[in-house]
Order: C-alpha cells, then structure tokens, then sequence
C-alpha cells in the first residue's frame, strides 16, 4: 500500500474492516488494532513510517499508567491523526477546489451534477454548509435550471 489513491482509501477500508469485525477482541483493544493495522502498511515509501508509528506505540504501551495497562483508546485516535497528517495529500485538495470552481452542469443531468459536487466537495474537505459551498454549486448550474428556479 503505497500509491496516493491506496493511501487515501485505507482509512475508509480500516472503518469498514473495524465495523465489520467490531466484537473482536482485536478491534476492542486500540493497541491490536493499531498494530494490526500497521502490519498492511507496506511499501519502500511507507515502511520507515509504519516502523515508527509501532515505535510510538510499544512506547506508549511500556509507559502506560494505568494500572491494569489497559490500552487507550487515545492510542488510535493518535494512530489515525498521524496517518491523515502523513498521508493527506494537498495537492489532491487543490486539484479538487479547482475542479470545483470550474464544474458545471452538463446536458441538464442534475443528478451527476450533484454526485460529482458532492465527491469533489468532500475530496476538497469541505462540506455544503462551509461559505462558498452554495455559490459554487449554484455557480455551477446551467442558465435554464437558475431561470426556472425563480419563476
């Protein structure tokens, strides 16, 4: 797993994988889960990342002050910050606000316009009720749908 859309996928993958197996043990305890986790993470510009992530988390393990050495959930949700902080890849969310400003709705498909809006919205990292979201996409819709609109 190291190209850029491999990368960006992983965590919806990790989500669906945690939802489906959530009453194992191993997705219970943030420590074998995060390096379970770890275990897929493979490739010659992710390996030396990957060993660190372990790093911290046998670190936290050793360090732990609870004590029955019950594992935090904080562990994952570091685990999780530091893979999107590595991995987020900002030219892709540049790449989609562009794609943004310049879509339009083609052959009066409402319907693609909206699911292209609203994949290029999220791959962005916004949401349609950030500022602009509505003017872009109104900005976006053909003359004739604005005109009916108001009538």
């Amino acid at each position: 797993m190291e190209t850029e859309p491999e990368l960006r996928n992983s965590l919806d993958t990790i989500t669906i994988w945690k939802t489906l197996n959530y009453k194992k043990d191993v997705i219970k305890d943030p420590y074998t889960r995060t390096a379970l986790i770890l275990t897929y993470i493979k490739g010659d510009n992710v390996n030396s990342w990957a060993k660190r992530q372990l790093d911290i988390l046998i670190q936290k393990q050793q360090n732990n002050p609870d004590p029955n050495r019950t594992p935090s959930e904080t562990w994952w949700t570091d685990f999780e910050t530091a893979f999107k902080d590595t991995f987020t890849f900002t030219a892709s969310k540049e790449t989609a606000l562009a794609q943004l400003e310049k879509l339009t709705m083609n052959c009066g498909n409402i319907d693609t316009y909206i699911t292209t809006f609203d994949r290029l919205l999220a791959k962005a990292d916004f949401n349609r009720n950030d500022k602009g979201a509505l003017e872009m996409f109104k900005r976006g819709l053909n003359l004739m749908l604005k005109v009916n609109c108001i009538k």
